[in-house]
């Protein structure tokens, strides 16, 4: 792609898709910053956007799959966040 050539939207599900979208020169992506430490690539930029908004979590998992220790892990992630006003 050159410059002034028209965006086109990539869809990719993982991380490892977007990666590979990225060094073979087919897209430029935002990602969060701890993407930089997980997936460190030699062929890949990872450059951090100072003013860019805080990327927000979640915690998530199977619907059937709500053990007691997942339910524990959770109330435990609610009561950090309540602890420091989020």
């Amino acid at each position: 792609m050159s410059w002034g050539e028209p965006a086109m939207m990539v869809r990719a599900c993982a991380v490892y898709e977007i990666l590979a979208l990225v060094a073979a020169g087919d897209a430029v992506c935002t990602v969060p910053d701890e993407g930089r430490r997980y997936n460190a690539q030699t062929d890949v930029v990872h450059l951090p956007l100072h003013d860019a908004p805080p990327v927000q979590w979640a915690l998530i998992w199977r619907t059937d799959r709500a053990t007691p220790l997942v339910r524990a892990l959770a109330e435990a992630a609610t009561d950090c966040g309540d602890a420091t006003g989020r």
